[in-house]
């Protein structure tokens, strides 16, 4: 719908910017002159501590100095609101009672849904009386058996449709309303030789309501699950548009912005039920698939729904059918996660038993769509060819040039290259390891094992080994220095030791006793029993960790294991730089730096594992030679 510029312009000059943002904002009293129009606050785009979002009446603009996000009162309403554009013009101008002047079609168009939804509210209003009355009795019995309580049976106005026709039909015929107009809302049905007759009959009766609570069409449930079909929805109508509509949505919307969290089911039993729980932001799609209308649609109410699914194999295959709809429209801020119930299990069923906590504790455990995109496409995959290899890394980039959004489509390469890169990294030593038996015969409770286990054992290891030989220090000053350890602790006594190799001939007596935690951890104090006998010796922790020290190796097979753990951890810091860098893809050319890393990185764990698989020969042999 086309707006004439002169409205909107009379919109800007009635609405101050101020007016809308300082109803999410807290000003800056300090920074902010009311009486000039000029204003600051902590932006609501980003998360920040200092007011670098700028509110300017006089120019009728909003921009933050922090993220960069501009915009007037007509883009506050559709980034911040979720609004559609004709909707945040239709809003401001009720709100500032700027007249809006329509064309006669746009008026007939206008009059004629209302008469539809006029007519649709006479039907409402029928079923709902037909649930009280006699005749009602089995819709009554499932509203119980589905534990519905009375006042969410009036806040979604479920009725029930007799199973004696044509009493819908009877009724509205007593109202005025045309066979015809009864046909055309989906109501009746013509019969071949022209009776009509209810399109609803003895069904439990959920009205489906526009964005404003409107009702537009009819869900019905059968009583008796051997009646088919179970569901039963009004057919498409020029009010209602199965393909574009959300079910809940007037009543998700408020609580789904306030929370910036959205729940999306499967059907409008879930959603009753789910929202009677106490959790509000849920709605469903009127179908099997969702729809790009749809999808839009659910990110209006925050910017990555939730899609709620049985965990079983029907769940999981429309979760994989879901995602390869929503990857062509993925954009920047916006994606949906994935939660997967135990099997058997619906939201209807977690809503029941465990109420709102177990829904809450279904959503924190929602997997990503690029996770659950990467199990689909890896889940059993044979890589044992390189021909196998190549088809994986193709059908994984196909599918994400399907994404239209650039910087969305280059962040996914980059996050999918990166696994990429691991999980074929871990195949070739997987391959290399079933030829070569001899690397799984040394102990390496040792060697392979410590350096694939996580970030503190590795930087434990590397500082045990070198307070056990300090001299590494010393020749390899320089790259030990650049080491960055996750721990302050660790950090700190990296310090210490270099200050010691600095000041003369190294002695772990003269560390400092602060540092005493820190070197029993990575290395190791002696252990003396009740009787003040040694039973352990000083160094036992790095010894255990590496077994290899146990059998006396020379200098020259300890220095490469040292600079063995200082390849690892510089590949694993490289990866996580990498990893951190994603974000911050925006354009092909930044893409393709992070891929040239990649590929860098990819060279060095090659180079790193043939290293290893030397060494453990080196490690077998010394170990002959000893006869352990």
């Amino acid at each position: 719908m086309r707006f004439p510029p002169h409205i909107l312009d009379e919109i800007r000059v009635r609405m101050p910017v101020s007016e809308l943002v300082g109803k999410r904002v807290t000003w800056d009293k300090r920074k902010s002159q009311p009486a000039k129009g000029d204003y600051w606050a902590c932006c609501p785009f980003h998360g920040e501590k200092t007011a670098s979002f700028h509110v300017d009446d006089r120019r009728g603009i909003y921009h933050c100095f922090g993220c960069g996000v501009t915009g007037d009162v007509f883009r506050w309403m559709t980034d911040m609101e979720k609004h559609s554009f004709p909707e945040a013009v239709e809003e401001l101008a009720r709100i500032t009672g700027v007249k809006i002047p329509r064309d006669e079609k746009a008026e007939k168009e206008e009059k004629l849904y209302l008469d539809g939804v006029a007519v649709m509210e006479e039907a409402c209003r029928f079923f709902e009386a037909s649930l009280r009355l006699s005749g009602g009795e089995a819709a009554r019995a499932y509203v119980g058996k589905r534990e519905l309580k009375p006042e969410t049976v009036k806040e979604f106005r479920i009725g029930y449709a007799p199973a004696k026709a044509p009493m819908l039909r009877e009724h509205l015929t007593g109202k005025g309303v045309s066979i015809e107009t009864m046909q055309d809302l989906g109501l009746v049905r013509a019969r071949d030789d022209g009776s009509v007759y209810d399109f609803f009959r003895d069904r439990l009766m959920i009205p489906i309501q526009d964005h404003k609570g409107r009702v537009i069409a009819f869900g019905g449930r059968a009583l008796n699950d051997e009646v088919q079909p179970k569901y039963l929805n009004s057919p498409d109508t020029p009010l209602f548009d199965k393909s574009r509509t959300v079910f809940n949505v007037h009543r998700a919307l408020k609580p789904a912005r306030e929370a910036s969290i959205c729940l999306v089911v499967e059907g409008y039993m879930d959603v009753i039920s789910v929202y009677q729980s106490g959790f509000l932001p849920v709605v469903a799609g009127m179908g099997t698939a969702i729809t790009e209308a749809q999808i839009a649609r659910f990110w209006r109410l925050a910017p990555e729904p939730v899609m709620c699914l049985d965990g079983d194999k029907a769940g999981v295959s429309a979760a994989h059918r879901a995602v390869d709809r929503i990857l062509p429209a993925l954009k920047a801020g916006h994606s949906f996660n994935f939660a997967f119930l135990p099997d058997g299990k619906d939201p209807d069923d977690i809503a029941r038993v465990g109420g709102r906590d177990a829904i809450a504790k279904a959503i924190e455990g929602a997997s990503p769509l690029v996770d659950v995109l990467w199990r689909r496409e890896t889940d059993g995959a044979q890589l044992n060819t390189p021909e196998r290899r190549a088809a994986l890394e193709k059908r994984l980039y196909d599918l994400i040039d399907t994404i239209a959004d650039r910087s969305v489509r280059a962040s996914y390469r980059t996050a999918v290259r990166i696994r990429l890169s691991d999980m074929l990294w871990r195949a070739e030593k997987g391959a290399h390891a079933a030829k070569a038996p001899v690397l799984q015969a040394v102990d390496t409770g040792s060697l392979a094992a410590a350096i694939e286990a996580q970030a503190r054992a590795l930087d434990a290891l590397i500082l045990g080994l070198a307070v056990e030989y300090p001299a590494l220090i010393d020749t390899h000053a320089e790259r030990f220095a650049a080491l960055r350890f996750g721990s302050e602790a660790y950090e700190a006594f990296k310090g210490e030791l270099l200050r010691l190799i600095d000041d003369g001939p190294f002695d772990p007596a003269s560390i400092d006793e602060r540092f005493g935690p820190v070197l029993r951890e990575v290395h190791g104090d002696d252990v003396t029993n009740a009787v003040g006998m040694v039973t352990r010796n000083r160094g036992y922790r790095v010894r255990d960790r590496l077994m290899i020290l146990r059998f006396s190796p020379g200098p020259d097979l300890v220095e490469r294991v040292f600079l063995g753990l200082l390849d690892r951890k510089a590949i694993l810091d490289a990866e996580e730089e990498v990893r951190a860098s994603i974000a911050a893809v925006s354009d092909d050319e930044e893409a393709g730096r992070i891929m040239a890393v990649l590929d860098d990185i990819q060279a060095r764990k090659i180079a790193y594992e043939l290293e290893q698989k030397l060494i453990s020969e080196e490690v077998k042999a010394l170990r002959s030679a000893t006869g352990a």
